[in-house]
C-alpha cells in the first residue's frame, strides 16, 4: 500500500503537458506526392498508422518545394509517377540533386518493367504497382529504410 501511495504522489506531481501519456515520437517524416487527393489520404492514413508523420503534396512542384524546405527532416518519399506538370521521375531527379540517398518509393498503375530503366539510374528507389495492400506498402517502405541505414 505504501508503494502505491508513493507512485500516486509522483504521478500526481508530474506535469502532463511535459509527459503526455499518449504521445509517441514519430518514426520519421514521409513526403507523399500524388495528384489524387484520395491516394494522398489513404497513404497518409497508412503512414500514420505505422507511426510516421506525413507531409502531403498535390503535384511535383509542391513536392519539390516541400522537400527543399524539409529535406533534412524527411525520412522517405512516396511519389506517384504520372502527375500533370512535373511527373514523378522528374521530381525524383530533382530530389536526387538535393539528396542522393533519401529512400523513395515510386507508385504507379504502370508495371515495374515499364519503369525499370529509369528507376535503375537512381539509388534506393523502390516501386509499387497500384493497387497495393497496406502490407505490401509497409514491406516496401521498410526495405527502403533498411537500405538507407
Amino acid at each position: 500500500m505504501q508503494k502505491v501511495q508513493e507512485v500516486q504522489k509522483v504521478t500526481d506531481n508530474m506535469d502532463q503537458s511535459t509527459y503526455p501519456l499518449s504521445a509517441k515520437q514519430p518514426k520519421g517524416r514521409v513526403l507523399v506526392v500524388d495528384d489524387e487527393e484520395y491516394a494522398r489520404e489513404v497513404l497518409g492514413d497508412i503512414l500514420d498508422s505505422l507511426g510516421f508523420e506525413v507531409i502531403s503534396a498535390k503535384d511535383g512542384f509542391e513536392g519539390l518545394d516541400s522537400f527543399e524546405a524539409e529535406s533534412n527532416g524527411i525520412s522517405a518519399c512516396v511519389i506517384d509517377l504520372t502527375m500533370p506538370g512535373m511527373a514523378g521521375l522528374e521530381l525524383l531527379e530533382k530530389i536526387r540533386n538535393i539528396d542522393q540517398t533519401v529512400p523513395v518509393i515510386l507508385v504507379s498503375g504502370y508495371t515495374r518493367h515499364e519503369v525499370r530503366q529509369k528507376e535503375a539510374n537512381s539509388a534506393n528507389v523502390g516501386f509499387l504497382q497500384k493497387p497495393f495492400t497496406k502490407g505490401q506498402f509497409q514491406d516496401a517502405l521498410e526495405a527502403r529504410l533498411a537500405t538507407n541505414d
